[in-house]
C-alpha cells in the first residue's frame, strides 16, 4: 500500500513510488529531486507550535502525527541537514496555503511552518547539548574463565587447558600446581590467556591452581582440583529432568554423595559442586541436576573401578530444537540460515566450554523437531525445528521435511562440536583411539503434542536420530520401552532415567573405555536382513546381526490408546512375532493366514508409531538392549 508521500510524489513527479532513488523534500513541491535525504528514526514532526513529536521510521506515521496534532490538511518534508541531519515534517493548518510557503524564514534552521499561508510564526529550536563521550569500558577482572571454579576436574591423560581473561595484554600470565609445577604464557592484546597443563593421570588427591599476572601480582586460585574423566551432558527438558523425581530418587540421591563426582550446571558460567544429595536432589521437577547425567556418572564411575573422578557438565534448556545448540558451520552444512533462534544456546551455553578438555559428551534431544499433526495449524515453507505447539504452531509443511532436516543437522552437530571443541578429535591416551564419543537417546514414547493416534512424526524422528551412527565413536542409548503414562510432569517426561543412563554408561565402554569388562557387552541388535519365506507367503523372516529374544508380552503392554501404540506390522496388518531357536540371530514376522499372501516389496514396520512397545531384545538376562525401531522392505 503507498503512502501519502509516495502518492504525491508519484502524482506530482512521475517518479515510480517503488523507485529505489531516495526520495528528496522537492518531489512534494513539485520541483524535480535535488539532493537526496534518508530518514532517521529521530526525525521530528513540526507542527505549528513548533512542538516536535518523534517519529518512527515511517512516512506515514509522521504525516498522521502530523495530523492528529494540529488538523493540518497538508503537510511538507524539507531538508533540515544543518540541523544534526534531521528532516522536519511540517504541518499547514486548515485550508492548503495559497502560495508556498517560503524557506530561509528559520535562518539556520532550514525549515518553516506556515499558519494560514504566513511564515511568520517560526522559531529556531535549540541545539541540544552535545552527548559526553562513552565511558570505557571497565577491565575484565583478572582471574578464570566462567567455566572453571573451585571443586572441578580436569581431563586426564591429556594437557587439560586452564584459560582466563584481564591478564595485563602481553605480560607474562604463570599456573602454579600446588604440587609445584610451572607454567608461563604471555597474555594477548586484550589480556586473555590460556595454558595447556602438562597431561596428568587421573587422581583422588587434590590441588590446587594459581594463575599469576606478573606484571601486577595479581592472582586467583581454583581450590580443590581433581584429574579425571569429563563429560557434557546436554539437550532439551529429558535431560533436564531432575534427579529428585526419578522414580527411583531415594536410592539414587543416597548414592549421589561421592567426593569424587562434581557437578558443573553451566549457563555460560557456573561453579562446580561436589556430588552430594543436596547438590544433586534437592528441588523439584528440573532441578538442580540432570538425572540421566547423574546416572551416567556413578555408572561410568564404578565400571572405571572407582579410582577416576568424574566431572559432569550440564547444561539443558526444555523445549528447544537443535538448531539452537548449533553453530553456525552446522547449519550452513543443512541449509539452514535465517532461522529464528538458530544458534542462541550455541552461544552462551557451548561456545564458552569448547577450550575445556572432554571425554565426550551426552544428548538427549529431538522432541522439538518433532513436527506437528496435519490436523493442527500448518505453516508452509518455515524452517522445521522451531518447535510447535497447540498454542505456537510453526512447523514445516511435512513431518517428512523436518525429519530429513534432523537426519543432516544432527551428525553436521555432532562433527561441528568435535572440530570446534579443544581436542575433539584427538585421542585420549589409554582410551580406544578416535574422537571423543557422542552418545544420545534415542526418543522415549510419548503422545503429548504430537498430533492425532497413528501420527508418525516421532517415528520419524527416531529414524532421522540413527543417521548418526554412520560417524565414528557415536552410540546410542534407547529409552523407547521406558515410558511413563502417569508422569506428573507429563508423559514426554519418563521418570525411568535410571536404565537410560546405565545404557549410556555401557555405550561409553563400548565406544571409548578399552580393558573393562562391560566393553563387551553387547548393544543394542541391529536389522540386516527381512525376506519373505519361501515355504510360508504369510511369513516375514527378520535376520539380525546378534542373538536375540523375545520379551514375555506380559511385560509390554500398551499402556496408552491402542492406536498410538506400535508393535510389528506387515503391510499394514499386525504381525506377531515367533523364534524357531532360543539363541538365534532370527524371528518370524507371521501376519493371519486369512490375509492375502505377502509380495514383493513388502513394508515390515516394527515399533513406527509414538508409542513403541518393544519386543525383540540383544540375548542377555536383563532384557537391557531393545532392537531399535526400522522400517524396511521385504522380498
Amino acid at each position: 500500500m503507498l503512502s501519502v508521500l509516495q502518492a504525491v510524489a508519484a502524482a506530482t513527479t512521475g517518479i515510480p513510488p517503488n523507485s529505489p532513488v531516495e526520495w528528496s523534500p522537492d518531489w512534494f513541491r513539485g520541483a524535480a529531486p535535488t539532493t537526496p535525504w534518508s530518514v532517521d528514526p529521530n526525525t521530528y514532526c513540526s507542527s505549528l507550535l513548533n512542538d516536535p513529536v518523534t517519529w518512527d521510521v515511517t512516512f506515514d506515521a509522521c504525516y498522521q502525527s502530523c495530523l492528529a496534532k494540529t488538523g493540518c490538511s497538508e503537510f511538507y518534508y524539507t531538508n533540515m541537514t544543518r540541523w544534526h541531519g534531521r528532516t522536519g515534517c511540517l504541518a499547514v493548518s486548515g485550508a492548503p496555503c495559497a502560495t508556498p510557503c517560503t524557506t530561509g524564514a528559520c535562518g539556520n534552521w532550514d525549515a518553516y511552518v506556515c499558519s494560514s499561508g504566513d511564515a511568520t510564526k517560526c522559531a529556531t529550536p535549540p541545539l541540544p547539548p552535545p552527548s559526553p563521550p562513552p565511558p570505557p569500558p571497565p577491565p575484565s577482572p583478572f582471574g578464570f574463565a566462567g567455566a572453571l571454579s573451585d571443586h572441578m576436574v580436569l581431563q586426564r591423560n591429556v594437557p587439560a587447558r586452564v584459560w582466563g581473561t584481564g591478564g595485563t595484554p602481553n605480560g607474562t600470565v604463570s599456573v602454579e600446581l600446588s604440587d609445584g609445577a610451572v607454567q608461563s604464557v604471555v597474555a594477548n592484546a586484550t589480556g586473555d590467556w590460556a595454558v595447556d597443563l602438562t597431561a596428568r593421570e587421573a587422581s583422588i588427591a587434590s590441588i590446587n591452581i594459581t594463575v599469576v599476572d606478573h606484571s601486577t601480582n595479581r592472582t586467583a586460585t581454583l581450590h580443590d582440583v581433581l584429574f579425571g574423566d569429563v563429560w557434557g551432558c546436554h539437550g532439551q527438558s529429558n535431560m533436564a529432568f531432575g534427579l529428585g523425581q526419578d522414580i527411583s530418587a531415594k536410592t539414587a540421591c543416597a548414592e549421589a554423595n561421592n567426593p569424587l563426582m562434581r557437578l558443573l550446571v553451566f549457563t555460560s558460567h557456573g561453579t562446580w559442586e561436589v556430588a552430594a544429595n543436596k547438590t544433586a536432589c534437592t528441588g523439584t521437577g528440573f532441578a538442580p541436576f540432570s538425572a540421566v547425567c547423574m546416572y551416567f556418572g556413578m555408572n561410568t564411575f564404578r565400571e572405571l573401578g572407582g579410582t577416576v573422578p568424574i566431572g559432569l557438565v550440564y547444561s539443558a534448556v526444555g523445549g528447544t530444537a537443535i538448531e539452537r545448540w548449533s553453530g553456525p558451520n552446522a547449519l550452513a552444512q543443512c541449509n539452514q540460515t535465517g532461522v529464528v533462534d538458530q544458534s542462541n544456546l550455541w552461544n552462551p551455553f557451548i561456545v564458552p566450554l569448547l577450550p575445556m578438555r572432554m571425554s565426550g559428551w551426552l544428548w538427549y534431544q529431538g522432541e522439538s523437531n518433532v513436527a506437528c499433526s496435519t490436523s493442527w495449524k500448518w505453516m508452509p515453507g518455515l524452517n522445521c525445528g522451531i518447535g510447535c505447539t497447540k498454542e505456537q504452531p510453526i512447523c514445516n509443511a511435512s513431518a517428512t521435511g523436518c525429519a530429513s532436516y534432523y537426519a543432516c543437522a544432527f551428525p553436521a552437530m555432532i562433527a561441528d562440536w568435535r572440530t570446534q571443541w579443544n581436542g575433539g578429535n584427538e585421542d585420549i591416551p589409554g582410551r580406544t583411539p578416535g574422537p571423543r564419543p557422542f552418545l544420545f537417546v534415542e526418543l522415549a514414547p510419548y503422545t503429548e503434542g504430537v498430533g492425532e493416534p497413528g501420527d508418525v512424526s516421532t517415528a520419524l524422528i527416531r529414524q532421522s536420530q540413527l543417521k548418526a551412527l554412520t560417524l565414528p565413536a557415536v552410540a546410542m542409548a534407547a529409552a523407547y520401552d521406558y515410558g511413563d503414562p502417569a508422569s506428573p510432569l507429563g508423559n514426554i517426561h519418563p521418570r525411568y532415567k535410571a536404565p537410560v543412563g546405565w545404557r549410556l554408561a555401557m555405550a561409553a565402554q563400548n565406544v571409548s573405555y578399552a580393558g573393562v569388562p562391560s566393553a563387551k557387552i553387547p548393544m543394542n541388535p541391529t536389522l540386516v536382513s527381512a525376506t519373505i519365506s519361501k515355504a510360508d507367503a504369510h511369513t516375514v523372516i527378520l535376520q539380525f546381526d546378534r542373538p536375540v529374544q523375545l520379551r514375555p508380552p506380559a511385560l509390554g503392554p500398551c499402556p496408552v490408546s491402542a492406536s498410538s501404540c506400535a508393535w510389528c506390522s506387515v503391510d499394514g496388518q499386525n504381525a506377531t512375532l515367533t523364534q524357531q531357536s532360543l539363541n538365534g540371530n532370527t524371528v518370524f514376522a507371521v501376519v493371519p493366514s486369512s490375509a492375502p499372501p505377502l509380495g514383493p516389496a513388502t513394508v515390515v514396520e516394527y515399533l513406527y508409531g509414538d508409542w513403541p512397545v518393544p519386543t525383540i531384545y540383544a540375548l542377555d538376562s536383563s532384557f537391557g538392549f531393545p532392537v531399535p525401531p526400522f522400517r524396511t522392505t521385504a522380498n
